[in-house]
């Protein structure tokens, strides 16, 4: 399309400059130099020849880059005002509420319907071409006038030349041998040949002129560039058409779609930024030319400024949210790759779209729906852009934490349980979901900005309360629950949120029925599953008051079913239950012996359960030095089992400081173990676990601890403790690193601190 408008403006340029080198030939040689000598029918000829020459030359104003010169403004405006109308709102991506009707004429684009219907801007655009009809009447009758009368000269030229040129008579034969007659003749073929070429000239530009209608039609299909697509070509060729005039026509000739509409998004001019961003939308919904758009539009941090910047626009007109919806989804398919400390205004423009439900000031009766949907582009942007660490890591520079508090107000459920704050439709429901999804990812930030995070967020006065209601919401399915429990877990590691989640004995109650997972059950159920034990671990690991709670709320099936967890195929889960059994043991008192004996009926299950896992361990270890390309498998296997190992030797050990000698021997012979294969099990433990994890702190701890409890309750022990582990508990009291005081880690954070260290664990002897 570039080639062909650089073609035009060639053609074009010649056929311009012909009449000028015509008459001048004409006016200075001919009429000139030979005015007496030349026949009667030669002067008149080229007298009326240039007259008509000079008449194109004042008509020249009609040319295609000149038209928007000759046509009033408001012409423009009556032949694009439908076209608008019926592209306003095809940025949304849903249906309308049910009061209102999706525009019948809107072509389908990705993820649902384009425009809307709009009767009031239609009616008002009728009004304006019955005012504008007179000046509209004049303004063609000039321009036809204009056409016509270029269109007869160039005829009449081309006539009298072709007439002239092929009688050749220009001189009487008389005068053939007379030396002031030498030159007419080709004096007159110079200027009749000029006269010729230039009407073939204006007849090549004039058949090239009118736009190739199925080529346009081809194009705007091809990039699904909808209604607006003739206008889109239109003026796309017009700009290249005009580059070339302007001599710039290597630009012209690089300038395709997708450079055009990115020089349109930068523009200052409302108009010209809606008609790029527009282009750049449809052009990034076509899946085969998506990739090297965005390569293209990535590689021009101006544009994608121009285009984060018209996020924050204010909704005053329908243009401007045209804009602001079609720019929403140029940046949701670049937020994956969005840096914010390369953008920092981007978290701003966000948040305002956050809010657009408050802001949007446009037609009443759409405003809601306008509103929603920007709304649901924001929080989908925001979620990907927080699929970066890193980008996490800036919201912490808010300074007035307008995002963290958007965020949490997209979260708000009613109190009453048969509805939701706002319609409970899939598009506000899908916006809940995303809205602690990306609370979610903030507050599993890890290092000092996780922990900033986390303060800010446990600040806000409706986080809790908030994710609450979301637990309550009948409505709330397994994914929601699964990422608000989620956030409850990582605010709990901050001191004012673990506060007010453990102060709430709603949320407490809550939490404990989700850790019933039926056999079989999907995994989405055991994903749910992790998180609420999770959350209650990190609650009350610390914490003897929230784990007397967490008893108090709990039923003896629940107990009997976080007892089951240790027996699942999630090696994740039976980590997390183990753990929260530990903590919930080491706290219990007398009044719980229903649930103690419960869990400590399960010692033999956790005795036998060591004893495979180390004998897995042993398996395994000498062939990984041969098995080279698997070692990151290998790796991450060893850590799940240290983590394993650690959670049931920790349970062991609380459950070990609670019963009598003869009951653990009881459970060693349940279990098919004796105390000498137990504690050479033990023992290999140390040797294959020297170097503490934080998915696995207190692995030695723990079995240092479990070695001295059966060392000072069983003497049987003692002989076997000196001949194979004196050494090594030695050695793990003198190597203990800081990692180990810690009783578990989450996001990077220890929590938890171990009230004495290994070493005066090890007074025994």
């Amino acid at each position: 399309m570039a080639s062909y408008c650089g073609g035009l403006s060639s053609t074009r340029r010649s056929a311009v400059s012909g009449p000028w080198r015509s008459i001048a030939w004409a006016t200075i040689v001919l009429l000139g130099g030979f005015s007496t000598l030349i026949k009667q029918k030669d002067f008149l000829f080229v007298t009326i020849i240039s007259f008509l020459e000079a008449t194109r030359l004042f008509s020249s104003a009609v040319d295609p880059e000149d038209q928007f010169i000759i046509n009033a403004p408001e012409v423009v405006a009556a032949k694009t005002e439908e076209i608008e109308a019926k592209e306003q709102g095809s940025w949304q991506r849903h249906h309308p509420t049910n009061n209102q009707t999706a525009a019948a004429s809107a072509p389908p684009r990705r993820g649902g319907l384009l425009g809307w219907s709009w009767p009031s801007s239609l009616t008002s655009g009728r009004r304006r071409r019955r005012f504008c009809t007179c000046r509209l009447f004049f303004a063609k009758a000039l321009s036809t006038g204009f056409t016509s009368a270029q269109f007869a000269a160039a005829i009449t030229s081309v006539v009298l030349a072709v007439l002239r040129l092929s009688r050749q008579d220009y001189v009487e034969p008389a005068d053939q041998s007379s030396s002031d007659h030498k030159s007419i003749k080709g004096s007159l073929n110079l200027f009749y040949g000029l006269v010729l070429a230039q009407g073939v000239s204006n007849f090549l530009a004039d058949t090239m002129l009118p736009v190739d209608v199925r080529r346009v039609l081809k194009l705007s299909m091809t990039y699904q560039l909808g209604h607006s697509g003739v206008l889109v070509i239109k003026r796309y060729m017009l700009d290249t058409y005009m580059k070339c005039s302007g001599g710039r026509v290597r630009e012209a000739m690089d300038m395709d779609l997708v450079s055009f509409a990115m020089e349109m998004a930068r523009s200052t001019s409302v108009a010209d930024r809606l008609v790029g961003v527009r282009v750049l939308d449809r052009v990034l919904s076509v899946d085969k030319y998506r990739g090297l758009a965005l390569m293209r539009l990535r590689a021009s941090i101006d544009t994608v400024g121009s285009v984060i910047a018209m996020l924050g626009l204010k909704n005053k007109t329908t243009e401007e949210e045209d804009t602001r919806g079609h720019a929403a989804n140029v940046v949701l398919e670049l937020s994956p790759d969005l840096q914010v400390e390369s953008f920092p205004e981007v978290l701003q423009m966000v948040s305002s779209l956050l809010t657009a439900t408050k802001t949007t000031a446009v037609s009443s009766s759409t405003s809601s729906n306008v509103g929603v949907e920007l709304t649901w582009l924001g929080v989908k942007i925001l979620k990907k852009i927080m699929d970066n660490p890193d980008n996490c890591k800036e919201v912490v520079k808010d300074a007035d934490d307008q995002v963290i508090s958007s965020i949490v107000e997209l979260t708000t459920v009613s109190d009453d349980t048969n509805s939701s704050s706002i319609s409970w439709s899939p598009v506000t429901e899908e916006i809940i979901v995303e809205a602690v999804q990306v609370l979610h990812r903030m507050v599993r930030t890890t290092g000092d900005a996780g922990k900033a995070l986390r303060c800010k967020i446990s600040e806000n006065l409706h986080v809790v309360r908030n994710i609450r209601k979301i637990l309550e919401h009948p409505r709330s399915h397994t994914e929601l629950l699964t990422e608000a429990i989620g956030v409850l877990a990582c605010l709990a590691l901050d001191e004012t949120g673990k506060e007010d989640i453990g102060g709430s004995a709603r949320i407490i109650r809550r939490l404990v029925p989700f850790l019933v997972v039926e056999t079989p059950s999907p995994s989405n159920r055991v994903e749910l599953a992790k998180s609420a034990v999770e959350a209650l671990l990190i609650l009350a690991v610390d914490s003897q008051r929230i784990a007397l709670r967490i008893l108090e709320e709990m039923r003896t099936e629940d107990m009997q079913q976080l007892v089951d967890m240790l027996s699942s195929d999630s090696t994740e889960l039976r980590i997390m239950a183990a753990r929260l059994l530990a903590v919930l043991r080491a706290n219990s008192l007398a009044e719980h012996a229903h649930y103690n004996r419960t869990v400590d009926n399960v010692l033999p299950l956790l005795l036998k359960a060591i004893k495979l896992e180390v004998e897995k361990l042993d398996a395994l270890v000498p062939a990984a030095g041969e098995l080279r390309a698997h070692d990151d498998n290998l790796e991450e296997w060893r850590t799940k089992q240290g983590a394993l190992l650690e959670s049931f030797i920790g349970l062991s050990v609380q459950i070990c400081t609670f019963i009598q000698e003869n009951d653990f021997g009881d459970a060693l012979r349940n279990a098919n173990l004796t105390v000498d294969l137990l504690m050479h099990k033990l023992t290999r433990i140390l040797d294959l676990y020297k170097s503490p994890d934080t998915e696995y702190p207190g692995i030695r701890r723990v079995t240092v601890e479990l070695i001295i409890w059966m060392v000072r309750s069983n003497r049987s022990c003692i002989e076997f403790f000196f001949e194979h582990q004196v050494d090594k508990v030695k050695e793990v009291a003198e190597t203990e690193a800081r990692l180990e005081m810690f009783k578990m880690f989450c996001c990077g954070v220890g929590v938890a601190k171990h009230r004495e260290t290994i070493s005066s664990l090890c007074v025994l002897y």
